[in-house]
């Protein structure tokens, strides 16, 4: 079993791998991407808002995310290490509104999420129900030893 506790990478290492092909995403927001296909690992997934809100009003019902994960996967832990120093090993510059979801890597799991505003992470989410999001980046999540 993982411990996070020491510090998280966000590797873009095996992407593929985690995805089922041809399957439409279905963790946290609804955003156009893959869900993970193999369960007990956590994974990362990096979204885009495309406008400021969908054009046509959905009814529905959407999962809040989580504020602990388990494993020392806590949000606001998270959050402080995202501010503090580059967590991925790519060459990745936040744009404003970006979405960074952690979540088990099974579909339907309790995720965290984070949204960058003002030149800062911070414990957020959108409501997929009015946010177009595009999926622009996912991996594994990976705990500093």
């Amino acid at each position: 079993m993982c411990d996070y506790t020491q510090g998280i990478k966000f590797c873009s290492c095996n992407a593929e791998k985690i995805r089922e092909k041809g399957a439409k995403d279905t963790t946290g927001p609804a955003a156009e991407g893959s869900p993970p296909a193999t369960k007990g690992k956590y994974i990362w997934q990096l979204f885009r808002r495309q406008v400021s809100s969908k054009d046509v009003q959905t009814l529905g019902e959407y999962m809040l995310p989580q504020s602990d994960l388990g494993q020392g996967l806590q949000a606001d832990w998270i959050a402080s290490q995202l501010n503090e120093r580059n967590c991925f090993d790519f060459d990745y510059h936040p744009a404003e509104g970006d979405n960074l979801q952690i979540t088990e890597n099974f579909s339907m799991s309790p995720y965290l999420s984070f949204l960058y505003k003002k030149g800062r992470w911070v414990v957020d989410h959108y409501n997929p129900l009015e946010s177009d999001l595009k999926m622009i980046s996912d991996g594994p999540l990976s705990p500093i030893e």
